[in-house]
């Protein structure tokens, strides 16, 4: 093995410790210096910015003297590089064989930038044991969850992503550093990567088949382990540019060759050309990106979210889990839907993206980054779905229009339509809710005049109650013409209380359907009496009927407090509360239709809480507000 001399070393020496090359003071006559083997000059040129400039024997065997030149704009070296070959010595049980390649494909993206011959991958899935492997000169040893001499620890659940790639399905556990490497942090501190000479050991479980950005986590890693070996920064952005460059092109190409390709289609077969010509008219509003089709109506089934350069639609299918959200609603988009046997509607299983929904709430589907997933059974056969009079790829083509205006319009085009759609449904409930009080006017003019009618011939059958239905029939009788009188003043009255409503502090929505008037609020904050915290309750959709009884529904979250899924300290899991005093004025309110006083209250019971009570005491299991 062979040996440079680097002589007037200068910064040399710390760049080099810096890059974990290993190296000796040596002096050749006058000249003090450093050796180092030759199998890390790439590392070493790559550390130091330089290029070779000569190369001289000295008198000492084995031993070179080189002789450097700095790299233009503090560059990488330009030397030749051989690309390194990429080998799995072990790949646990908790990862899967798709995320191994997309591993492999970034590590490759690498293999010229270490000067090593062979990158080694090991993914320890034991958490009773790190690997006991050492690289050797030539080598690269990338480890996951790993460490050289650390400790396991507990899981953490305050981490919840790494370089902002989000991980946080679970509380991981994670190695802890040794005291002998280099120590990367991401942005936020956390301790990621453990950096020992030429062994790279991530020290999270990022291989685990439920953390879908391992890919990102991977590229970031070795990126930062370049620019600690002395890669300028600038540099690296410009090669990540070019492979993000590469990677549309080659997306670019697949999109052209291919526009669409159906990938599971379990369904029905006459339906799957109707849905691949529409998928295909939509490949240029989408950014031309290949469109990669899955039907799981044959096979429900969760599918992930995927970032490859490609759209991906996923029918019948979600993120995370499978859950049902209720039976299809009767119109969608506006326009009938029908079906000879009905199905349920799949729910939204990630807080991540959008959730894609029409002007009436009813929710289609939901868009994560490139992945679309549709929520309706669009392709079974036996459901024979019709929508606007059409088959089911008429509301595939609907909801295709939807994600390309959440993909494309601009901000402005989006609050301009968001105000639309409120303002329309403002306008529907407002008409509903005159509609429904009046409907109560209306059994009571029809109960006198029944009343009126009815009556006298009671007093002729029943003189024993003259005295009483004379009276009853000339009450009956002014309240028919007192009301009578009034329906036009009366329904002014409660057009009035509805807007009314919409003037309410931390009250941004007003909607009436089913005899139920549903008011939506801000974020509702509480203090605690004794520790004069402010809790964040969370926004609510408030339910007060007309029958005179009134739930809360926290739309931010639920709380394990009194019992499991609280929604408020003292509101139960069901929207029911422990009312105390409020029981008797609920009626009285609901009586008088006056529903905004009524609003006003249900919100101060959202923000007070008895801390004495065996419900009240668990607020503090509420988020203490920023």
């Amino acid at each position: 093995m062979q040996s440079y001399f680097l002589g007037e070393t200068g910064n040399y020496e710390k760049r080099l410790l810096d890059a974990q090359i290993p190296l000796t003071p040596f002096q050749i006559g006058r000249q003090k210096g450093i050796v180092f083997d030759d199998v890390h000059l790439p590392q070493a040129l790559t550390a130091l910015r330089s290029t070779v400039d000569q190369i001289d024997k000295s008198q000492y065997e084995g031993i070179q003297v080189l002789r450097l030149k700095r790299a233009r704009n503090g560059a990488a070296s330009t030397a030749p590089a051989v690309p390194a070959t990429v080998r799995v010595e072990h790949w646990g049980r908790w990862s899967s064989e798709s995320q191994k390649n997309q591993i492999i494909d970034v590590v490759q993206e690498f293999s010229t930038q270490f000067g090593v011959r062979e990158i080694v991958l090991y993914d320890n899935d034991s958490l009773e044991h790190n690997p006991r492997l050492q690289a050797q000169p030539d080598q690269l040893y990338l480890f996951f969850f790993a460490s050289s001499t650390g400790r396991i620890l507990r899981g953490n659940d305050s981490v919840g992503a790494l370089w902002g790639h989000n991980i946080d399905n679970e509380s991981w556990k994670s190695w802890a550093p040794s005291t002998n490497g280099i120590v990367i942090k991401d942005s936020a501190g956390t301790s990621v990567v453990d950096v020992v000479g030429n062994n790279i050991y991530v020290l999270w479980p990022i291989t685990d088949h439920r953390i879908r950005t391992a890919p990102q986590i991977v590229r970031r890693v070795l990126e930062e382990v370049l620019i600690i070996r002395g890669m300028a920064p600038e540099e690296l952005v410009k090669q990540r540019l070019e492979r993000q460059r590469q990677f549309e092109e080659k997306a670019r190409a697949e999109a052209r060759a291919n526009p669409v390709v159906v990938k599971r289609w379990h369904s029905s077969d006459r339906l799957q050309p109707k849905f691949v010509a529409v998928a295909k008219d939509f490949v240029q509003a989408l950014g031309g990106k290949q469109v990669y089709l899955y039907d799981y109506c044959g096979d429900v089934d969760k599918h992930p979210p995927s970032t490859d350069g490609r759209m991906h639609i996923c029918i019948w299918s979600s993120p995370n889990r499978i859950d049902g959200d209720g039976n299809m609603p009767p119109r969608v988009f506006g326009a009938p839907l029908g079906w000879d046997d009905r199905e349920q509607v799949l729910k939204p299983s990630s807080d991540k993206g959008v959730v894609l929904t029409d002007e009436d709430d009813n929710q289609v589907g939901q868009l994560i980054d490139d992945t679309l997933y549709i929520h309706y059974p669009l392709t079974k056969g036996y459901v024979n779905l019709k929508w606007d009079g059409k088959g089911p790829e008429a509301l595939f083509r609907r909801i295709l229009e939807e994600v390309v205006f959440v993909k494309t319009a601009k901000p402005e085009e989006k609050a301009a339509r968001a105000r639309a759609v409120a303002e329309k449904r403002r306008e529907r409930s407002r008409e509903e809710y005159v509609k429904t009080c009046n409907g109560r006017f209306d059994v009571v003019l029809g109960e006198s005049r029944k009343a009126v009618k009815d009556n006298p011939q009671k007093v002729r059958e029943l003189q024993q109650n003259i005295v009483r239905l004379i009276r009853e029939t000339g009450e009956a009788q002014q309240r028919l013409q007192a009301m009578d009188g009034s329906r036009a003043k009366t329904i002014a009255a409660y057009a009035k209380e509805f807007d009314k409503l919409l003037t309410i502090p931390k009250i941004v929505d007003v909607r009436v359907a089913d005899n139920t008037v549903k008011v939506f609020t801000e974020t509702l904050y509480c203090v605690n009496p004794r520790t004069k915290k402010r809790h964040e309750i969370g926004a609510f959709r408030i339910e007060m009927s007309l029958a005179g009884g009134v739930h809360w529904f926290n739309l931010t979250r639920q709380v394990n407090g009194h019992d499991h899924g609280m929604q408020a300290p003292h509101v139960w899991p069901s929207g029911k509360a422990c009312l105390g005093n409020m029981e008797e004025v609920i009626p009285q309110l609901v009586a008088k239709y006056e529903f905004a006083a009524l609003a006003m209250i249900a919100i101060q019971f959202i923000e007070s809480v008895n801390v004495d009570d065996p419900a009240g005491k668990h607020i503090v299991n509420w988020p203490v507000a920023a």
